[in-house]
């Protein structure tokens, strides 16, 4: 029997073994945090100025971090802390854990920018008052009372404009800005409507109906492409609703079979 013979060594590849890519981007990460993680916080003041954003102090680094009393233009926000998430990293996008802490509330979301500008909310958790946000840029009427609470599992916005929804929130105890200054009740906001199917791709809809209090309400806000929206539903009293309530359902028109009228309000924001 002929001798056998030793398998042939192969020559190592020029320059060595190759990596598996997601050793290489775990490195990247890791020297990302490592840099990130020595540089103070307040490195992020002058970005936070440009947006009309200023805080009597910042604590932490650039990675995890605390901007405290932080104020849009005379209007006190609260105290925002953040941590960036690496993992977002590997997804082509830049992500971080944000909470927004105040005396009567609290939100949190985990949120993630993508190269082209589209922002990304997941697990948002918010428990605030109406007056938090009202003096924000972000499109809520100002003057208005009463808390909101609730979970989304998705929000995304494109050029500030949203393309999806997905969660829950209670509307409690709400009451109209000056002059009139009226009290409109509670309401249960659903996104997406389920009562609403078959409609076309890229349409926001949401449910709402009332909790109690003087008007008994049942409709949709949808938003479409566009900034578009449109609200419509049917509303009536209920209960002895003052004399104030009941001229301003009038300015809706007549009744139906139901003893209800149909509201319909659209718009751009």
């Amino acid at each position: 029997m002929p001798p056998r013979r030793a398998p042939e060594q192969r020559p190592a590849a020029e320059g060595g073994a190759k990596r598996p890519w997601w050793l290489v981007s775990v490195g990247i990460i890791a020297a990302l945090v490592m840099a990130l993680a020595t540089l103070p916080a307040t490195l992020f003041s002058g970005q936070f100025a440009k947006a009309g954003l200023n805080a009597v102090s910042y604590s932490g680094s650039i990675w995890s971090g605390q901007a405290q009393s932080l104020a849009w233009r005379s209007n006190v926000v609260g105290d925002l802390s953040w941590s960036f998430a690496p993992l977002d990293l590997l997804r082509g996008r830049l992500g971080a854990r944000l909470t927004l802490t105040r005396a009567d509330g609290q939100l949190a979301t985990h949120a993630s920018v993508s190269p082209g500008g589209k922002v990304s909310l997941a697990d948002t958790q918010v428990d605030l008052p109406l007056a938090a946000l009202g003096g924000l840029p972000i499109g809520l009427p100002g003057n208005w009372q009463g808390r909101m609470k609730g979970t989304f599992d998705e929000v995304v916005l494109v050029n500030g404009a949203p393309t999806a929804l997905r969660g829950k929130l209670d509307l409690d105890g709400l009451v109209s800005p000056p002059p009139r200054t009226l009290s409109i009740g509670s309401y249960a906001v659903e996104a997406p409507d389920p009562a609403a199917t078959g409609r076309p791709d890229g349409e926001i809809n949401v449910g709402i109906r009332d909790k109690g209090g003087p008007f008994a309400f049942d409709g949709r806000l949808t938003i479409s492409a566009g900034r578009s929206y449109l609200l419509v539903g049917r509303v009536a009293t209920r209960g002895n609703a003052s004399p104030q309530v009941s001229q301003a359902l009038q300015m809706l028109g007549p009744v139906d079979a139901d003893g209800r009228r149909e509201l319909s309000l659209s718009g751009t924001f």
